[in-house]
């Protein structure tokens, strides 16, 4: 198979055995448990040889992550905010370990209780320790202290863990009906008036993340409509620390405001494609929800 990326190439596709009760996800042999995706139904091959990644929604994020590793220094950090059960987290540890051979830090942050604690097994899974690296539970935002955290819909079928992952931050305009005790978590479930729930969860700023770095070598960000605040709040540290930005954005209005954040600063656009519609880029025509924004910092690295 040809990548779709020249990048691709500088990195060995997994050839091996697959693990009872898990799936390999990619072509650096990372695996998840089965009972975190909504597509895992069934077993699969005992042995498998892996391609390239396809021209998809995540190609872009690839590219940032493998170009980040390449270019990095004696070390490696990245955060995944918004991280669901780490895939990226992963995936950085890999790259690093099959390409690098240098010392590597991931910070992984998670705000729903049950992703939260598969974000720690899939750490173990992948022969990981949390100890060595930085998994917080908090939703990232432009302020810290603690919020509502929407963990399930009206159609509680649809709000399984597996099913889905694009919880966020409870908006401004719900209001609380009542307070019932839950096993989500282990925490008490507010019941919206829409009949949507949520949960209390902690929040935590990009500032106090990149406060414990001196360099964060890329920022892979999907956190359901906060990245624009959380950006604006910490523009400042970023230029001074974040080499580069891979963010998942989730409306016209949050796409423009941080492309005159980014402008304003300095940064070099790597990718910009709105979501919700068709996008036909250089690698070929992609299908995209959440829209893609990819930036570099040309104080600390070249784009």
């Amino acid at each position: 198979m040809t990548p779709a990326h020249p990048i691709f190439e500088e990195f060995i596709r997994y050839k091996g055995p697959a693990k009872d009760g898990s799936i390999v996800l990619d072509f650096l042999g990372t695996t998840a448990r089965r009972e975190f995706l909504q597509s895992a139904i069934g077993s699969g091959p005992s042995y498998l040889e892996t391609n390239y990644p396809p021209v998809n929604e995540d190609l872009f994020a690839w590219i940032d992550l493998l170009t980040a590793v390449l270019g990095a220094g004696q070390s490696f950090t990245m955060m995944e905010l918004g991280a669901g059960y780490g895939p990226w987290s992963i995936r950085a540890a890999k790259a690093v370990q099959q390409r690098r051979g240098i010392p590597f830090k991931i910070v992984a942050v998670e705000a729903e209780p049950d992703h939260f604690l598969w974000l720690k097994a899939n750490f173990a899974d992948n022969g990981l320790s949390v100890t060595d690296h930085c998994v917080i539970e908090a939703a990232v935002s432009d302020i810290a202290g603690t919020a509502l955290f929407y963990v399930a819909s009206p159609d509680a079928e649809s709000s399984q863990p597996r099913e889905w992952y694009g919880q966020c931050l409870v908006k401004d305009y719900e209001a609380v009906a009542e307070v019932v005790e839950s096993s989500h978590g282990g925490r008490a479930v507010a019941v919206l008036k829409s009949g949507w729930r949520g949960v209390e969860v902690s929040r935590i700023t990009l500032n106090e993340l990149l406060r414990e770095h001196q360099l964060v070598d890329l920022i892979h960000m999907d956190v359901q409509g906060q990245e624009l605040p959380a950006i604006r709040a910490s523009i400042d540290l970023l230029d001074s620390r974040a080499k580069y930005l891979h963010i998942g954005t989730h409306s016209r209005e949050i796409e423009t405001e941080l492309r005159e954040i980014f402008g304003r600063h300095g940064w070099t656009c790597r990718a910009d494609w709105p979501g919700n519609r068709e996008q036909h880029t250089p690698f070929g025509t992609i299908v995209l929800e959440d829209g893609i924004q990819s930036w570099a910092n040309p104080k600390l690295c070249s784009a």
